[in-house]
């Protein structure tokens, strides 16, 4: 999942997602008949959220709730909180 994630966090700041010249697969899983997928490019913004400001402006959004995913992400992400891609999240949820 990592590894998708980062292609996906490559391919949006190089600008190659936005060209379509970016190709990154949802990640699916189905056990007892039930079907998950989680889209790479939703789950880096929600990451990008959760380390940047977005969180601090809108705290009723984000869940408080600790969780070792919650904390892998921190880990994982820690050195990114203030990559332009983030910053732009941040800034975007001030924006009116």
């Amino acid at each position: 999942m990592r590894s998708r994630i980062a292609a996906a966090a490559v391919c949006l700041s190089c600008g190659l997602a936005v060209r379509g010249e970016c190709r990154v697969e949802p990640v699916q899983r189905t056990a007892n008949a039930v079907r998950v997928v989680v889209d790479p490019r939703i789950e880096l913004m929600s990451i990008a959220q959760h380390i940047g400001e977005f969180r601090t402006r809108y705290p009723f959004l984000l869940t408080k709730d600790a969780s070792r995913y919650r904390d892998e992400v921190d880990e994982a992400f820690q050195g990114y909180r203030t990559h332009e891609a983030v910053t732009l999240v941040s800034n975007s949820a001030a924006a009116p």
